[in-house]
């Protein structure tokens, strides 16, 4: 999410780890115990188009940013990946965040 942080400095959700601490405490407030979590990355193929259309659609881009910043965004977001990856599809790792407890 680094092109969105750049361009959206003010949004406060980029550059997360992908794993919820809050999470843990909620389990063992609502009475889990054995609470356990893993992670891990599972690749995603996505076209050129249909990346820019899933990051244009993202809470840091088009629900924050204004009709000319979020064009602005999408017209650079294109030239750099066809500059910097210009295979298409795109494999692009998605983390899964899994967290389990026994009631």
């Amino acid at each position: 999410m680094k092109p969105v942080i750049e361009a959206n400095p003010a949004w406060g959700f980029g550059g997360q780890i992908g794993v919820y601490p809050d999470w843990y405490r909620h389990l063992y407030e609502g009475g889990f115990s054995e609470v356990s979590s893993f992670t891990y990355f599972e690749p995603v193929e996505y076209s050129h188009e249909a990346w820019l259309g899933r990051i244009r659609a993202s809470a840091g881009v088009g629900g924050s940013m204004s009709e000319e910043e979020v064009a602005d965004f999408d017209s650079r977001h294109r030239a750099m990946l066809a500059d910097k990856f210009p295979d298409d599809p795109l494999s692009i790792p998605h983390q899964v965040f899994v967290i389990s407890g026994r009631i």
